[in-house]
């Protein structure tokens, strides 16, 4: 849902960062740039698809090592980041 935003918002990139092919492949299908973070490291993939850094990030999901991944890849230059984060306990009972 939030890359999808991104899509509608119109950003000019949105990166989608995951490892499970079906996820990768219905981002591509929306208009995202597909991202797996188990065949490299995400931030050099997301800098080098974006020829540099990036100037904005949302942050959508709930542990911390993404956090860190969207922080690593902004621009000095860059406006806040949006971070959602889903404590641990919410996502295990649904």
């Amino acid at each position: 849902m939030a890359a999808y935003s991104g899509i509608i918002r119109g950003a000019s990139k949105v990166f989608v960062v995951d490892t499970v092919p079906e996820r990768l492949a219905q981002a591509k299908k929306i208009g995202c740039i597909p991202v797996d973070f188990k065949k490299s490291d995400p931030v050099e993939q997301i800098i080098e698809l974006n020829g540099g850094m990036v100037d904005r990030a949302v942050d959508a999901v709930g542990c911390t090592q993404p956090q860190n991944t969207t922080y690593i890849c902004l621009s000095p230059k860059t406006s806040p980041i949006i971070s959602i984060h889903v404590p641990q306990y919410l996502s295990e009972t649904r």
